[in-house]
């Protein structure tokens, strides 16, 4: 049983040497590596607990990389690593995830840090978690993290708040393919549809209520885990460019999951949590295709950036066009 303090407060709490903490930076997610350097992990037996997501803040990089040893091994890296880490951490969203390992007294902080492997490329560790990008040039910087358990304890705090973190949730754990959920990022290619990125976005939400554990508000785990997978299995099904199939299949999914409304405040469950709340408004909406429109577009992609939720500018266009202009 782990529990977190306040993340608006920076100090050390306890930390079982069993539990861990990674930070996914944008190289990895936007390079579609996550369910690789879970794999990864998984050798090790270590498997995901809690996960969340959002683009990290100057306060963030400040608290993550500017306590303790961090010396970069050569003077670039120490005159210019600041300013590189600043604008990694800009790309994109950054995925935090508490993790477990399967094996007891196991000092999982240690292992992380050692299995990541020396960023130089020079002294390239062909089994170290940056190499899982296969750059020939250089080790991407696919990982933060922290150099021991008490360093853990204070990044988790940042992100996970008065959390208790159980191995499973009624029978159901986390998977890396969740895990990377929480951004639901795609790079762009011809089958990547208006829809497509709509139904990643339901999907994101789901995700974040789910992985995030949020203690203020009792989410209803079940319906949100239905639509968690019921995104998965749309996006599996490749779209017939030739007809309107895609059209009804998008259509025919929110309507089914849009009834399954005990996972919007107020319908038998609290939120006293202003994160959970504008999450599930925006689940909500992006469930309501028939009263899609510009204005609703435009709020739905503020209130996403208002949560710190990254959308690529081709992303927020095609959601942003997908509302304008969907046909019922």
């Amino acid at each position: 049983m782990t529990t977190f303090n306040d993340p608006r407060v920076d100090r050390p709490t306890t930390y079982p040497s069993d539990h861990g903490f990674i930070l996914l930076l944008p190289d990895g997610i936007m390079q579609g590596l996550v369910t690789a350097i879970g794999a990864h992990l998984g050798r090790y037996g270590v498997h995901p607990v809690a996960a969340t997501a959002r683009t990290l803040t100057e306060r963030d990089r400040t608290a993550l990389y500017e306590h303790g040893n961090r010396s970069k091994t050569s003077a670039r890296g120490r005159a210019h690593g600041p300013t590189m880490t600043r604008r990694l951490l800009e790309l994109d969203d950054s995925i935090a995830v508490v993790v477990r390992s399967d094996q007891a007294g196991r000092d999982v902080s240690r292992l992380l840090h050692n299995i990541k492997g020396p960023s130089s490329f020079l002294l390239r560790d062909p089994c170290g978690l940056r190499s899982i990008s296969n750059s020939a040039d250089r080790c991407m910087s696919l990982v933060h993290t922290p150099d021991d358990s008490a360093e853990a304890a204070r990044d988790a705090a940042r992100f996970f708040r008065a959390t208790v973190l159980a191995p499973d949730w009624k029978g159901r754990r986390l998977t890396w393919e969740f895990v990377a959920g929480c951004r639901a990022y795609e790079v762009p290619n011809g089958s990547a549809s208006r829809y497509a990125i709509a139904i990643r976005t339901v999907m994101r939400c789901a995700c974040l209520l789910l992985g995030g554990r949020h203690p203020l508000s009792s989410v209803p785990e079940s319906a949100l885990w239905t639509v968690y997978e019921a995104c998965t299995l749309w996006l599996a099904e490749l779209p017939n460019p030739a007809s309107a199939e895609e059209h009804d299949r998008f259509v025919a999914t929110c309507d089914h999951l849009a009834r399954l409304d005990d996972w919007m405040p107020g319908a038998g469950w609290e939120c006293r949590d202003e994160f959970v709340s504008t999450v599930s408004a925006v689940l909500a909406s992006l469930l309501d295709p028939r009263s899609y429109n510009h204005k609703m577009g435009l709020g739905l992609l503020a209130q996403l950036d208002r949560l710190r939720l990254s959308l690529t500018p081709y992303e927020a266009h095609h959601l942003l066009t997908l509302t304008t202009f969907f046909e019922p």
